[in-house]
């Protein structure tokens, strides 16, 4: 070869070269398209994940549960505390509590008159039971127009059934007032509602579903009611024991 000559160059054909760009160019728009992707993944926010809730609890029912024993055990000021502070915080079922444990004073003749249900009484715990049978009382509490006496179970059945029950009376003014106080006794006992018959007159029975029993009555004016504290199981299970307990008002006893 002569050494003037220089080498050839290998040319692609003009063809080769067009398909040579275009398999370049897709493929860079191919990794383009990638990238992209990636990072419009990377810039969205992740999926919120909703987790299942349990059930709600109503607002204050700590409260309210626990004003309804301190109620129960004759402790009146500290009850009306929780439940005061279980209305503030939302609780329907405390407020609807609370407004019957706390009406205003009346003023009431220091006589009663014939009709002890229909006129005032200067003392309300003339209107509690003084004993009931298998029960230990304790002092009685008044508060306006309302006393409360509870007291502890003496007998082995009660005993095995009931840590302690207590007997309410309250003066609704009125005896309009008085029923429409029965009519929403299932707003503060919701479970087990049934009516019933304590001695001679009718009443209504109930639980909260939890660890309280309660029957309640209305005789002229006036509120009559007990609840009773299961020591285990079903509050429903206390219904006869609380009937048979309410039967010591003398209010559930027609005499007139």
């Amino acid at each position: 070869m002569p050494e003037g000559r220089r080498a050839k160059r290998h040319v692609l054909p003009p063809r080769a070269r067009v398909a040579v760009r275009i398999v370049v160019t897709g493929v860079v728009v191919g990794l383009l398209a990638l990238v992209v992707g990636v990072v419009v993944n990377l810039m969205q926010p992740a999926p919120v994940v909703h987790e299942p809730t349990g059930a709600t609890t109503a607002p204050g029912q700590a409260d309210y549960l626990a004003g309804i024993d301190a109620l129960a055990s004759g402790d009146t000021t500290k009850a009306t505390e929780l439940l005061s502070k279980a209305a503030a915080a939302g609780n329907p079922t405390a407020k609807a509590k609370l407004d019957d444990v706390s009406k205003p004073a009346s003023t009431t003749p220091s006589v009663p008159a014939s009709d002890t249900y229909l006129a005032g009484v200067s003392d309300m715990a003339t209107l509690l039971p003084v004993t009931v049978e298998g029960y230990a009382m304790s002092e009685v509490e008044t508060d306006g127009p309302s006393a409360i006496v509870s007291a502890e179970p003496v007998t082995p059945g009660q005993q095995a059934s009931i840590s302690r029950i207590a007997f309410t009376v309250y003066d609704k003014i009125t005896a309009s007032r008085a029923k429409t106080w029965l009519s929403r006794f299932a707003t503060a006992y919701p479970r087990n509602v049934a009516r019933v018959t304590v001695g001679d007159v009718s009443g209504k029975f109930g639980t909260d579903g939890a660890h309280l029993a309660s029957v309640a009555f209305v005789r002229g004016r006036y509120t009559f009611e007990v609840v009773a504290t299961a020591v285990r199981g079903n509050p429903k299970d206390l219904k006869s024991l609380v009937i048979q307990a309410a039967e010591a008002f003398s209010a559930a006893h027609v005499t007139d």
